[in-house]
């Protein structure tokens, strides 16, 4: 073989279909029952394939001229045109781009198809019990020994495209990761990111299940880190959605070095905090015929409305005046709901993990390494991770295609300088 491919995810097929159509003979190994099970469960199943609006900002890296020289070689463009190459019409909403049919199936089968038309060979239920570099012979470049548990292969080139630890039951359970530190390359610490956060302040008990539109800042140490609008999820364990599964990619690695992290939520905030204190102060005067609990009906969700009141000492069913500072206090409350973050959800939760393979262990133009020659990386296993809304598979379809194709050139120079010796 020219090239394998370790992972049959959403950058390993592109990698393989990438060196495919360099000419290069081409070998993909799963250790699943299927390839791309993980591009199934993207986007609740309608695989949101990548962004009409693309940089740099959306993706965390710790050098994002590394990120742009990727995304440049295969843009966002060049991934709308790639599917339209392979039967799959997008429909845009909100500048995400998904298949027409609205359907994950319809990314992976297109792939699929490819790679069968492309003569590409896809191997599944192959379990990796050892990756080497073989001497060849004096005058030829070493090349890659890969045994499976059925099998020994050999290949010129090798790109591992496996993921990290983000669903392990769609393939992403490290299993790779000995090999990857087995050719010298250091794994930057692998956490859970587009995760949900979890809090342990006891009010959650009484939040789960509501939903709200929502201003969130990120803080860390008191500083304001990050800010996003979005829909917002209060469970039992603390606070989930879009715009906490963004906000968490700055979370996790200042949780995970003890840093205080909070998050403080604006649950009105199209009003000033004036403008709220002036509309709560007419509903306690002109309704005290009603319990409090009932003045806010129409104002927050009512059991949003009960906790707050009782958070801050007032009986929700009572009907007892109470003081404008008070009514200041639950103001304050609405408009900076301040919640202590305490850590997130697993790896059997979040949507990817940051860490992985170290950029500055890269060729930033081919993905190749630079501690092992011929061997190549691509998609989640990368220390580079994007946030929702077709980020991540925008990094897989550009990172696939940059390693796919140079491995193919590698795998065409090896010939050409055997031929000629």
């Amino acid at each position: 073989m020219d090239v394998i491919i370790i992972g049959a995810g959403a950058a390993g097929l592109m990698a393989a279909i990438s060196a495919a159509r360099e000419g290069a003979k081409v070998l993909v190994l799963e250790h699943l029952d299927q390839p791309g099970k993980k591009i199934l469960a993207t986007g609740n199943g309608r695989c949101n394939f990548t962004n009409k609006i693309m940089g740099t900002e959306y993706f965390e890296c710790s050098d994002p001229s590394f990120v742009t020289k990727i995304l440049t070689s295969f843009s966002q463009k060049d991934a709308i045109n790639f599917f339209a190459s392979i039967g799959v019409l997008e429909k845009e909403r909100n500048g995400c781009i998904y298949p027409y049919s609205e359907q994950s199936l319809s990314i992976r089968n297109a792939l699929w198809n490819e790679c069968y038309r492309l003569g590409v060979m896809i191997k599944c239920k192959e379990q990796i019990k050892q990756i080497k570099q073989i001497k060849q012979g004096e005058t030829q470049e070493n090349s890659f020994f890969v045994q499976t548990a059925k099998q020994e292969y050999t290949s010129k080139s090798l790109i591992i495209a496996c993921g990290l630890l983000a669903g392990a039951n769609l393939g992403s359970d490290g299993s790779a990761f000995q090999y990857v530190e087995q050719f010298g390359h250091s794994m930057i610490d692998v956490v859970p990111g587009l995760v949900q956060m979890k809090s342990e302040q006891s009010i959650f008990s009484k939040l789960a299940g509501i939903r709200s539109e929502i201003n969130l800042k990120l803080c860390v140490d008191g500083q304001e880190i990050y800010s996003d609008n979005g829909e917002l999820q209060l469970t039992k364990y603390g606070i989930s959605g879009i715009v906490v599964f963004q906000a968490s990619l700055k979370a996790v690695k200042p949780l995970r070095n003890g840093h205080l992290v909070e998050v403080l939520i604006d649950f009105l905030p199209e009003f000033s905090i004036e403008q709220v204190n002036e509309r709560l102060v007419k509903q306690f005067q002109n309704q005290s015929h009603l319990c409090h609990k009932d003045k806010l009906t129409g104002f927050l969700n009512d059991k949003l409305a009960a906790a707050f009141l009782q958070e801050i000492g007032i009986v929700p069913e009572s009907k007892k005046a109470i003081s404008e500072k008070l009514v200041l206090k639950l103001a304050q409350m609405i408009k900076q709901f301040t919640v202590k973050i305490s850590g997130t959800k697993g790896y059997e939760d979040c949507q990817v993990c940051l860490g992985g393979v170290s950029i500055q262990e890269l060729n930033a133009e081919t993905l190749m390494s630079k501690k092992q020659q011929n061997l190549f990386f691509a998609g989640e296993i990368i220390d580079v991770v994007g946030q929702c809304g077709g980020y991540n598979l925008q990094w897989a379809w550009s990172s696939g295609a940059v390693a796919g194709k140079a491995a193919a050139m590698i795998a065409k120079e090896k010939d050409d300088k055997n031929q000629s010796n």
